[in-house]
């Protein structure tokens, strides 16, 4: 049951969410004539009400009603899911699981679809990228994401509460689950999942490092056995040698095709990287109101050059933050930054209150960087699978921050409490 004691923690982004929500229905109110022929690129549907006699005619913000409709609709995807933790008052560790649930069987799908080829009848949309481990996804890179992100999780449920875990049963899932996400990520083929994938490595060195650091392992078996405390620069060697090795088997067994796909010729000049000064007009031009929600693609049409005609079709901006402006405008800004002002002081918080959180800090950051890299070359917060993993990782965070940033210096009772949070 969702009571005012389990939003306490979340208030801020389900606030958010529904302004959101709210501005995404108002891009749907019919305006007079006046008012919504003096938006952008309205003119040629302004000629043509006169040509057919509508000159009357009220119309919303939004350019293509019908997608803004169907944008709102989708809101119940990361809606549902936020309530539904709210509802069980899950722990951070608790979503920690589920995610790493979800990140395994989307690997373990990817790698039956490349052992299917690509007449697998896995793959569950089309156009997607047939022969790739997509997972869930229609597109591989969104999968890539995930995976990296599932490694990051799996590190930070590993040392949980101070302490590495220590039960037997969990790490084994756990260390299956962290080779089976790697093996996957490295052989899809996505920039994304390559280049994410090895930056998750030597993040989790650093968490690693850090965690060890902490004065609770110092004198326990864990600590004394831990001669990556002493040896900081040996984390991070860890972490490179890994990977090199992953690679290096890759390449000795002729199954690097996805690293050489990552590589190809025009891997690094293609048309998502064409289309920018495109986005940057559109910009321009709604940056106020915006076009309305989910209405790019067919917006783009308008400023699309005849050289860029191709067979297929630019369905989404591949820049999210450039996306988020053309469709949303001023308002989405705003709501955006008071969110990354959320996280931010959040962050601080969570640090500023423990100075024991500084593995936590850097897996935070890390998550959150990862996203908004992804974003800046893709879309995978548009997906509704990605929706649902990104407000739960918002609702663990929020968990996290609320159990580790209460109390600067907490003594008595008070600290027993803390930690026994710090262990959900």
């Amino acid at each position: 049951m969702i009571s005012k004691s389990s939003l306490a923690a979340v208030r801020v982004p389900m606030v958010l969410l529904a302004v959101l929500t709210i501005w995404m229905v108002f891009q749907l109110v019919p305006l007079p004539p006046s008012i919504w022929q003096a938006l952008p690129e309205r003119e040629l549907i302004a000629e043509l009400d006169r040509l057919n006699g509508l000159e009357g005619i009220w119309r919303p913000i939004s350019y293509v009603p019908m997608r803004g409709w169907n944008a709102v609709s989708s809101l119940i995807v990361p809606i549902s899911a936020a309530l539904l933790l709210i509802a069980l008052r899950a722990k951070a560790h608790t979503v920690f699981i589920i995610l790493v649930g979800f990140g395994v069987i989307d690997a373990a799908l990817g790698l039956v679809q490349i052992t299917g080829g690509s007449g697998s009848g896995l793959y569950f949309y089309s156009p997607t990228n047939f022969g790739a481990p997509v997972g869930v996804f229609a597109n591989e890179n969104h999968s890539g994401v995930l995976s990296a992100l599932t490694l990051l999780i799996i590190a930070r449920t590993a040392m949980r509460g101070g302490k590495f875990n220590r039960t037997p049963g969990l790490n084994l899932g756990l260390a299956v689950a962290f080779l089976l996400v790697t093996l996957v990520a490295l052989v899809s083929g996505s920039r994304a999942a390559l280049g994410l994938t090895v930056v998750a490595y030597l993040v989790i060195g650093v968490m690693a490092y850090l965690h060890l650091k902490q004065p609770e392992l110092s004198g326990s078996r864990a600590g004394r056995a831990a001669i990556l405390v002493q040896r900081p620069r040996l984390v991070l060697l860890l972490g490179f040698l890994t990977v090199g090795a992953i690679f290096a088997l890759l390449f000795q067994f002729d199954r690097a095709a996805g690293v050489e796909a990552a590589f190809s010729q025009d891997a690094f000049v293609d048309l998502r990287w064409r289309i920018t000064p495109i986005l940057t007009d559109m910009m321009s031009s709604f940056w106020l109101l915006g076009s309305g929600f989910g209405t790019f693609d067919a917006v783009y049409q308008i400023y699309e050059p005849t050289n860029f005609l191709v067979p297929a079709y630019v369905n989404q901006a591949h820049n999210d933050w450039a996306q988020w402006v053309i469709e949303g405008g001023l308002p989405a800004i705003v709501i955006l930054g008071a969110f990354i002002i959320w996280i931010a002081r959040s962050i601080r918080l969570l640090f500023a209150r423990d100075p024991q959180a500084t593995a936590r800090c850097v897996f935070w950051m890390a998550v959150i960087l990862f996203l908004t890299i992804a974003s800046v070359v893709d879309y995978p917060l548009r997906t509704p699978a990605f929706q649902m993993v990104g407000i739960w990782l918002t609702i663990a965070f929020a968990a996290d921050v609320q159990a580790h940033g209460r109390q600067e210096r907490p003594t008595g009772r008070q600290f027993n409490r803390s930690k026994q949070l710090a262990e959900l």
